[in-house]
């Protein structure tokens, strides 16, 4: 007989049910007294009935040391284990009468995962902010973003709506954007809007190859006011451009990441765009421009070496080149997400060409912003990162916690050039010699993450190979390049 108890509830199987009729039921190792209720349970063919009463211990109590366990010592002999299965399930039960999984086609269902508002903060365009969605289901496999800032009507307002499509080998998505910026004191207002699209087909799990192509649409308009009170009136449009920029693009990544960045193993990528020109006219003197004739041709090499437990080296060397009647101007110096910003000549370019169509050579520290400029460039970095501080805890009155603060020691050397001769040096008659083309810089810096970003300092010293300079003072947000 097989009995499966817990205290003051007996399952027994269908083979052991005639022994019921007996007013008492006694085994060598149990008994169950004669005030018994039996219940019913009917699954198939078979009948399991669920008897209730007291037990009392046997002679020899070999269930005390189980009496915890979903198991019980096997005290009965010759009989057989039976699978016990519940009959009331109901019909859209995920098991079937063998007590397997029953397979049912997938539904496609979604639900949020991020539900937020957010901040950031761009050297460029200032503090900005606004609310997300991104939704998805199940697997994965379907993604949308929703993220907007509503502020006072549809022109004045951000926006940005995507889709990802990620269930087979090719991935791809695209979506719509309307992104404003003000420049000039809030007097020029920049509209940047249109669609974009992305295609992504892996060869494996470390190399891919990436196409994209976006039509971008720029309405600048300036504020007109009243020329007697100088009240503000509404904006007018000036000037208006439309493009179409496809992009293809070969990257591979097996880098192993620590705290702040990579530590080991090797990324890069390199990748053509090109712009093509619809209607030939000079970008100087249209008013409403359709295209830019350019072709671009960039790379961005990566390798990292780990050193012993907490140690490693960082690599890397990028470069672009860019041709055509108008080609792309790429700005050497600084370094992303600068948040103390500095611009060479103080101010911020705010030509449609250099905000929307230029790219920025960074990090070159030891320089500022618009350091210096060109159609080509080249950027080598050189970094080495060890631990600097791993714990420090405050007390009051900000008992703060931080652990693995990572220090870093860098050389930084570029260089950009817009015609086909590379100046390294100057060396006029009676001066002393000094860099043309070519930038270094050199210094130290620590890195922390608090959780919902990392936070660098960095300080710099910029060589002009006959002098140094006072050392310049780098706070910024991101990963370790």
């Amino acid at each position: 007989m097989k009995v499966i108890n817990s205290e003051d509830l007996y399952i027994i199987t269908p083979d052991t049910v005639d022994v019921l009729e007996d007013p008492s039921i006694s085994t060598e190792d149990a008994r169950v007294d004669s005030s018994v209720t039996v219940v019913d349970s009917t699954l198939g063919e078979e009948m399991v009935r669920f008897v209730s009463g007291s037990r009392s211990r046997p002679s020899e109590d070999v269930s005390s040391s189980y009496r915890n366990h979903i198991f019980y010592p096997s005290g009965w002999r010759g009989e057989k284990e039976e699978e016990i299965l519940l009959s009331d399930a109901a019909q859209d039960s995920i098991l079937d009468a063998d007590g397997r999984f029953i397979p049912h086609k997938y539904k496609l269902k979604f639900s949020p995962d991020i539900v937020t508002a957010a901040a950031g903060y761009s050297a460029f365009f200032g503090l900005q902010g606004y609310g997300q969605i991104m939704i998805s289901d199940v697997l994965g496999n379907h993604i949308i973003f929703i993220g907007t800032d509503l502020y006072y009507n549809f022109e004045n307002s951000n926006f940005n709506l995507f889709y990802y499509h990620l269930p087979e080998r090719w991935d791809f998505g695209g979506g719509v954007f309307h992104n404003v910026y003000f420049f000039d004191g809030g007097n020029v207002r920049d509209r940047n809007w249109g669609a974009s699209g992305t295609v992504s087909y892996p060869f494996s799990r470390n190399n891919r190859i990436d196409f994209s192509a976006s039509l971008i649409n720029i309405d600048r308009d300036r504020l007109d006011r009243d020329v007697v009170s100088w009240d503000q009136v509404d904006y007018v449009s000036e000037r208006k451009m439309h493009f179409l920029l496809p992009s293809l693009a070969y990257v591979y990544d097996n880098t192993l990441w620590g705290w702040t960045g990579p530590i080991n193993g090797s990324r890069y990528r390199v990748g053509v765009s090109y712009s093509p020109d619809f209607d030939g006219e000079d970008p100087a003197v249209s008013r409403d421009l359709w295209g830019l004739d350019f072709r671009t041709v960039n790379f961005d090499a990566r390798k990292y070496y780990h050193v012993g437990l907490d140690y490693s080296f960082a690599f890397r060397l990028s470069g672009a080149a860019s041709f055509g009647t108008h080609p792309q101007t790429f700005f050497l110096g600084g370094v992303s997400n600068w948040i103390n910003r500095r611009f060479e000549g103080g101010y911020i370019r705010d030509d449609i060409e250099e905000i929307y169509f230029s790219g920025f050579a960074t990090p070159l520290r030891g320089a500022d912003y618009y350091e210096d400029y060109g159609t080509r460039y080249l950027l080598l970095n050189n970094e080495f990162r060890f631990p600097l501080i791993r714990q420090v805890l405050f007390g009051w009155p900000l008992p703060f916690y931080f652990s693995n603060i990572r220090g870093a020691v860098f050389l930084d050397a570029g260089a950009a050039w817009s015609d086909d001769f590379y100046r390294f040096i100057v060396d006029a008659p009676g001066e002393m010699a000094e860099f043309d083309d070519f930038h270094m810089g050199y210094g130290w810096g620590f890195r922390v993450n608090l959780g919902i970003f990392l936070l660098k300092w960095d300080m710099a010293w910029k060589n002009e190979l006959n002098s140094v300079s006072s050392p310049r003072y780098y706070v910024s947000i991101g990963a370790d390049l």
